[in-house]
């Protein structure tokens, strides 16, 4: 019989978080070591220990599934938008109401292609199926919704005759050999304009149209070759002729897909009728897309030239101007002495992943996060001064598993109280991936949210370093959307702060009605656990102004143990964790089960007094043999728990 060996192990180290379960048996990888096997409601923090998430606190009650996205009027007031079927509510950021139910052109289908840029008091949303809004904040609690409009300039045709020219894009859609025929140069006079070939469609009416570079307006559409317009400028001549285009933007040809600023222009990306189409306004001219003389601040137009059609997905100006297609990455290089002009406009492809359509790109740090095609992994872009190109890695390769077809995307860059850079990924499973960060210290981490009771995150969505979720929960046994903002003064999820002194039961509870709660004071001492009923719950412990909310169990376990000093021998055998010890913060204590689990649990059961913070060694004896020798430690209990170091004694 062989004889037993023991070998002793101490992690202090937790900032690789979580990798991959296809990588657990990886003690070749540099970050094993720092790792573990998985990370469910924890955090991984700067210093390499892990706390518990932090909760979430219930503002308001979404009357169905929505689109969330901030609005930013300044450092001291901002909003939340959210689209639903049919409307937009927003909401100031403590989750009051700013504006309900504004009427809105786009349902719940849409949701996926819904675009959208703010600066200062204005937001331009796109859709490649609706026409462009544009969204304008009035005051501090009124915004209208309005169709975008092209500048037009009022035109002096003589003999007091005064037209507006509209400075929309244009575009040849058919055959460069269809030739068009006015029937009149007079100016505003209606006549017949006669294409060649089968051209018009009843969606033209409202389109202009353009003949030798002279605007024209659709009044009527006789047929496919006939159509009624209005001369908007005097036309040159009224002969056949090949030079001709239409708007590019219109009910027929489709509407922009993405929208972004960059330098003092507005940029529009990828319609329906020209998937791989890139418009740049005139320089401070938002709403001007006229090119003009080809002066340095004229409009611009271009598509994204490759070996297939490209389809422009998402717009986003840092740096440069990133394009992100469904098959490419691109930019448009310029520099500080050499701003983006029509002479010296040029697009350039870098690397060739894709992009995943709902998700919007985000900046994190120098370089910008986006969803790979096809959801399954997240890469960063990152321009390289060296080879003046973009980089497209993949930030997820250590734990590709975490990745599943996401739906919103957020981060949270770090501030002097939180050190710690925080990526949200909502997946499509109602599961929130979270990625820290940390350029300078090489720091890739991730781990995994689990909303209580098979409640789903739906939408994530940062505003001015506030995190917030919509939730899908079910509660009294249908589904509810709340929106909530991520807290660490709590560890509850949908949590509300309880007004009462020396109480037992407490009231406001409505939104979670027939849900078993916890209360919490003070986020250190759990009071118990009650079910809300009526809107009030009560508690067999009393308390002062507690947290109520809805708690999941944070867990990890460690990485199987294979010792590098003989990893055949301890592959084979089988294995026992004979002993651990766990160095924590904040005053918990540690139980283990017998299934080798360490259970923590609040150090103190007099409720009357909060034990003392403080950084402590707790030692356990788990039991049995398993193959692994993992260790798995869980917080069973409300309150914010920080591992810093777990030693274990491995008997094989």
């Amino acid at each position: 019989m062989a004889a037993f060996r023991s070998s002793d192990l101490l992690q202090t180290n937790f900032a690789a978080g979580e990798i991959d379960s296809e990588m657990q048996h990886r003690t070749d990888v540099g970050a094993y070591s720092a790792a573990l096997g998985s990370l469910i409601n924890f955090m991984p923090r700067l210093h390499g220990g892990v706390r518990t998430k932090p909760g979430t606190i219930y503002h308001q009650t979404i009357v169905g599934n929505a689109k969330l996205f901030p609005f930013v009027f300044s450092e001291t007031q901002a909003y939340i938008m959210a689209f639903s079927n049919g409307r937009l509510d927003i909401f100031y950021e403590d989750g009051t109401v700013a504006q309900s139910n504004i009427s809105a052109p786009w349902n719940t289908a849409q949701f996926p292609k819904i675009r959208l840029v703010q600066a200062g008091d204005v937001a331009i949303i796109c859709h490649p199926d609706v026409v462009t809004r544009k969204l304008t904040r009035v005051s501090s609690n009124s915004f209208t919704l309005a169709t975008f409009a092209f500048d037009g300039t009022t035109t002096d045709q003589g003999n007091n005759v005064f037209t507006t020219l509209k400075h929309v894009p244009f575009y040849r859609f058919e055959s460069s050999t269809i030739t068009m025929t006015p029937g009149s140069s007079g100016v505003a006079a209606s006549h017949t304009l006669t294409a060649s070939s089968a051209v018009f469609v009843a969606g033209h009416v409202g389109t202009r149209f353009r003949h030798k570079g002279k605007q024209m307006r659709v009044t009527a559409v006789g047929g496919t070759t006939t159509a009624t317009v209005v001369n908007e400028i005097a036309l040159t001549d009224t002969t056949a002729t090949t030079d001709w285009d239409e708007e590019v933007f219109s009910s027929v040809r489709g509407y922009p897909g993405c929208v972004a600023f960059h330098d003092q222009r507005l940029c529009f990306g990828g319609s329906a009728s020209k998937r791989s189409g890139l418009w740049l306004s005139k320089t401070g001219q938002f709403f001007n897309f006229d090119a003009g003389e080809q002066l340095d601040n004229e409009a611009i137009w271009s598509g994204v030239d490759d070996d297939r059609v490209q389809e422009v997905r998402h717009l986003l100006s840092h740096g440069h101007l990133q394009i992100f297609c469904d098959d490419t990455e691109a930019f448009v290089p310029e520099t500080a002495t050499k701003p983006i002009s029509p002479e010296n406009f040029a697009i350039r492809s870098q690397t060739r992943y894709g992009i995943l359509e709902e998700v919007a790109p985000e900046i994190l740090d120098e370089g910008t996060i986006y969803a790979q095609r096809y959801g399954k992994g997240i890469r960063e872009y990152m321009f390289t001064d060296i080879t003046q190109r973009y980089n497209s890695d993949l930030v997820s390769v250590l734990d590709a598993s975490i990745i599943d077809t996401p739906v919103s995307m957020t981060s949270v860059p770090a501030s002097p109280d939180r050190p710690e850079m925080y990526t949200y990924i909502v997946n499509t499973d109602g599961s929130m991936a979270v990625l820290h960060s940390l350029r300078a210290e090489k720091i890739v981490a991730w781990c995994r949210w689990n909303s209580p009771s098979g409640d789903s995150y739906k939408q994530v969505i940062n505003v001015l370093g506030r995190v917030f979720i919509l939730v899908q929960r079910t509660i009294s046994s249908s589904a509810v959307y709340y929106l909530e903002e991520v807290s660490y003064d709590t560890v509850l999820e949908s949590a509300k702060l309880a007004s009462g002194s020396n109480a037992v039961t407490f009231t406001g509870m409505a939104h979670l009605n027939g849900e078993a709660v916890h209360a919490v004071t003070g986020n250190i001492a759990p009071i118990g656990t009650g079910t809300v009923a009526g809107g009030s719950v009560t508690f067999s412990e009393t308390s002062t102004n507690p947290h109520i909310g809805l708690y999941e169990n944070a867990t990890f376990t460690t990485l199987p143990i294979e010792f590098t000093q003989d990893p055949a021998r301890t592959a084979i055998r089988r294995k026992r964790v004979a002993q651990a010890v766990i160095g924590v913060k904040d005053g918990i204590a540690v139980r283990a089960s017998s299934a080798g689990e360490l259970q923590i649990w609040n150090v103190t059961s007099d409720f009357s007094l909060d034990p003392v913070a403080k950084t402590q060694k707790l030692r356990v004896f788990p039991t049995g043999y398993n193959d692994d020798a993992t260790v798995s430690v869980t917080a069973s209990v409300p309150v914010p728990i920080t591992v810093l170091s777990l030693a274990y004694r491995i008997a094989y």
